[in-house]
């Protein structure tokens, strides 16, 4: 991993060395916590990923996501399954949202890791859990052992409940996180405002250039464009999340997905079709958005970014205010 000058911006484009895949990589996701026909919407929606999605190994245990999903698209980011073993509220969605009765363990996510093809193109998260920094690096490597070929992704938590990560502690393990090929941090657990999770991407970033290190983050929940490209600017790389799976994205924002209903073109549909139309063009509006901002990368043309996207303008300037360093042309 190659070290960066003093003045680098916190947005370029990196790479998964060991997959060779490029980054900004948008990957939409699927779950059971919330959608219990989450085989239906994956056998329906898996010819239209663009080659990449995020699967739950505590769904595939469940014989929700075929264990040979790596068959259907080019890239299958595979995580913990610790999202769907949780029971709480969610507050975006506005409903209860219970999670999976299975008692899952790190042994059981361990057995389902040794059943997808370890020749297959994956990224594999580690089994997180709140705890010391050190103990979680440790706990991470032996998750990927059991998958050695695959790109690693250690994705850091809290140390304690209702903490947000603790990137300060986390730069003191740099040399440790130099065995990871992605770092990442769920978006809840980076912090309580939109700022300071936008300045605790940004920290992670500095950290791990000042320790010469540049794998690219990834933002776990994060989904929606304005999401993507606010915490692009502030130097992450990866993002996934459910939400196009709930809201209709469009260039200037998004809203729930029944209200595509009241549109002209959506009146006729019935509520299958419309979910099966919205989630197809989201889809689309996501890969349009993933190549936008590798063009951006390679040319820094803001003013063909905010063409593109108009709300680019205003990710770029919250992600100024936390402190990032915007590259323009």
């Amino acid at each position: 991993m190659q070290s960066l000058p003093d003045d680098r911006p916190h947005r370029q484009g990196r790479l998964i060395e060991k997959l060779e895949v490029r980054t900004p990589l948008i990957v939409p996701s699927f779950s059971s916590r919330g959608f219990p026909d989450v085989g239906e919407i994956y056998h329906e929606m898996k010819h239209r990923l663009h080659g990449v999605c995020l699967v739950s190994s505590l769904d595939m245990g469940l014989g929700c996501i075929p264990t040979d999903a790596t068959e259907d698209v080019d890239l299958v980011i595979i995580d913990s399954g610790g999202y769907e073993r949780q029971h709480f509220a969610s507050e975006s969605v506005g409903y209860a949202n219970s999670g999976s009765n299975v008692v899952w363990s790190r042994h059981l996510y361990h057995a389902i890791a040794s059943l997808v093809d370890p020749a297959a193109n994956t990224i594999r998260v580690n089994f997180d859990e709140i705890g010391a920094i050190d103990e979680q690096i440790g706990q991470a490597l032996e998750d990927f052992a059991y998958a050695p070929q695959a790109a690693w992704d250690f994705l850091v938590k809290p140390e304690r409940l209702h903490e947000a990560v603790n990137v300060a502690k986390l730069a003191t393990h740099t040399d440790a996180l130099r065995q990871f090929d992605i770092v990442g941090v769920a978006a809840r657990d980076a912090s309580t405002s939109l700022i300071k999770r936008c300045r605790t991407i940004v920290m992670l970033r500095d950290a791990l250039s000042d320790a010469g290190l540049n794998p690219p983050i990834h933002i776990m929940g994060a989904i929606r464009p304005i999401e993507v490209l606010t915490y692009y600017f502030c130097g992450a790389d990866i993002f996934d999340g459910l939400n196009w799976l709930r809201y209709s994205f469009k260039e200037e924002g998004s809203r729930h997905i029944e209200d595509a209903a009241f549109e002209t073109t959506g009146r006729n549909l019935s509520d299958a079709e419309l979910l099966l139309t919205e989630r197809a063009a989201n889809l689309a509006l996501l890969y349009r958005l993933q190549e936008s901002l590798r063009y951006y990368s390679s040319t820094q043309d803001m003013n063909e970014l905010v063409k593109d996207f108009p709300s680019a303008k205003r990710a770029a300037d919250i992600a100024e205010l936390a402190g990032a360093v915007i590259s323009t042309c």
